[in-house]
């Protein structure tokens, strides 16, 4: 009887311990301020990305969101895809960001910003360690580049509807 009582003792604490550890590593370092809430990649995540790729540096985060805020205005001026979703410039504080860098042909550090819409459902363990990637979805969901070399935002894409 003793040995029944320690072995349901085990069951039922063993979940509660593994479900209360909050030291999980994540491939993406998580850099949150008061102004945004980012993952930086490093550059040995490889999943569909151009090669030559670099770590940004919170620096080099700094830098582009402060461009998010006083330029994606005017690259969103003809908000694309954001009729019945946000309007990503006046919203990006609602939006968490994914941070990649890479080299391009000209010699020039590139910066791909991820962005999508929080929620809930957004679980820590998927967007600091994955790609976040949906088809669809409207302005919940957009990307953009920054060119830290001559320090301009460039080539945004909302996504569609379905």
């Amino acid at each position: 009887m003793r040995t029944i009582i320690i072995i349901i003792s085990i069951l039922l604490v063993n979940p509660i311990v593994l479900l209360s550890q909050e030291n999980q590593a994540f491939v993406a370092e998580n850099y949150i301020t008061k102004n945004f809430d980012v993952a930086i990649f490093p550059k040995t995540y490889i999943e569909m990305l151009p090669d030559n790729r670099f770590t940004p540096t919170k620096s080099q985060v700094e830098q582009a969101e402060l461009a998010l805020r006083t330029d994606l205005k005017r690259l969103n001026s003809k908000k694309t895809n954001q009729i019945s979703t946000p309007i990503i410039d006046k919203r990006l504080k609602k939006y968490r960001r994914q941070y990649f860098g890479y080299i391009d042909e000209n010699g020039e550090e590139i910066l791909i910003i991820n962005a999508f819409w929080k929620s809930r459902e957004n679980k820590k363990e998927i967007w600091l360690n994955e790609y976040i990637r949906v088809l669809d979805g409207g302005s919940f969901y957009w990307e953009i580049k920054y060119n830290l070399t001559k320090g301009k935002l460039f080539d945004l894409m909302v996504n569609g509807y379905a």
